[in-house]
């Protein structure tokens, strides 16, 4: 579920009523897929935009902009730490992150050797220029390069420009979630395979209870 920090996030950058239209919209059960590097392209050199990694370069990038979504403070809601952001003439144009064991997917059970690239945003006054594609491609990398084995990635089916992007760098899909945004069975990494809603439920009450405790 979303934490109390990720919703001041996005009340503070998007305002009540996106906040509200957003989280309604995470409560109806969705199709996405599930996607895996299988194939991985090798970055260019340099890449055709400039990519900077880490959350230093992230904030004085963002501090020159007033009109970035929450997406693009992942850091702040406690949601992520490792982040990659492309610029076009030095300002910020899109950002991704990393999901780990130590910032969970809501998605993936992600096990010590894999990572989930999340949260990719490009402003909408710059895409269409392959900035995604971009920062997929320089995130695997960097990712297989820190040596983790294997990198996912999970796309609303409706999104077809992230599909397209993710797979012209090597995803592939592997698996089908049917599930609200907020909650519901995740894909196991270690075991390949996909949780029943039995086990969600469950693990969602054990969540709350340790939560009272």
């Amino acid at each position: 579920m979303p934490s109390l920090k990720g919703l001041v996030v996005r009340l503070r950058k998007e305002g009540i009523l996106h906040t509200w239209r957003a989280f309604v919209a995470a409560l109806v059960p969705y199709h996405f897929g599930v996607y895996e590097l299988v194939q991985a392209t090798k970055p260019g050199t340099p890449p055709p935009f400039p990519i900077v990694q880490g959350l230093e370069g992230l904030r004085t990038l963002r501090s020159r902009r007033t009109d970035l979504p929450a997406d693009y403070f992942r850091d702040e809601a406690g949601a992520a730490e490792v982040c990659f952001a492309a610029t076009v003439e030095e300002g910020l144009a899109g950002v991704l992150w990393i999901l780990d064991t130590t910032h969970p997917s809501r998605f993936i059970d992600l096990a010590p050797d894999s990572v989930e690239l999340a949260y990719v945003h490009v402003h909408p006054e710059f895409r269409g220029r392959g900035i995604a594609k971009a920062m997929i491609l320089e995130a695997s990398h960097r990712m297989r390069c820190r040596g983790y084995d294997r990198v996912f990635a999970v796309i609303d089916e409706r999104n077809l420009s992230s599909q397209r992007a993710f797979g012209a760098v090597g995803f592939r899909h592997i698996a089908a979630l049917r599930r609200p945004a907020l909650f519901g069975p995740r894909y196991i990494a270690s075991e390949a395979r996909v949780e029943i809603w039995r086990n969600a439920l469950v693990r969602l009450t054990r969540g709350r209870s340790q939560c009272r405790a």
